[in-house]
């Protein structure tokens, strides 16, 4: 089992929504899981507000990939 780490957050404001950069940044981490890590498996976010929209969002261009390689 591979596991991948990823973190953004360096103004360590930790309950505001994400802002424009958070969510390119979101898009480039789902892609880099799609095209480097063949990614498939399971995402786990701490119960951080910015951390759990990243996590979504990762998770919908995930499945949105998936229902595109159908």
């Amino acid at each position: 089992m591979k596991i991948v780490l990823a973190s953004r957050n360096k103004n360590k404001i930790k309950e505001l929504a994400l802002t424009d950069l958070g969510v390119n940044q979101a898009q480039a981490l789902a892609k880099y899981l799609i095209e480097k890590e063949k990614f498939n498996g399971k995402i786990y976010v701490s119960p951080f507000y910015r951390t759990i929209q990243t996590g979504v969002l990762t998770a919908k261009w995930l499945k949105t990939h998936e229902k595109g390689q159908k």
